[in-house]
């Protein structure tokens, strides 16, 4: 598949938005960080879950998209769902 010439465009687009919305959510003592890609997102989900937690899900598309529910279950997680 060819590049679209607006691609690079909309990727700093995705950046700019998700480096404001992390430093909105810090100012209010939430800790966030930005990530570019799925499967950046889901490795970073790794690193701050333990093996063996429990872990409630609310309705988030994004944590079943980038498959963080299946790699939890696999490192022996309990998955809530709420």
């Amino acid at each position: 598949m060819t590049a679209s010439p607006f691609d690079e465009a909309r990727r700093k687009h995705r950046q700019i938005l998700g480096e404001a919305v992390v430093k909105n959510l810090k100012s209010r003592g939430f800790e966030a960080l930005y990530v570019p890609t799925a499967s950046e997102a889901l490795e970073e989900v790794l690193k701050i879950i333990p093996e063996g937690a429990s872990v409630g899900i609310p309705g988030s598309v994004t944590i079943r998209e980038i498959g963080a529910l299946e790699k939890l279950r696999e490192r022996g997680c309990s998955v809530i769902h709420h």
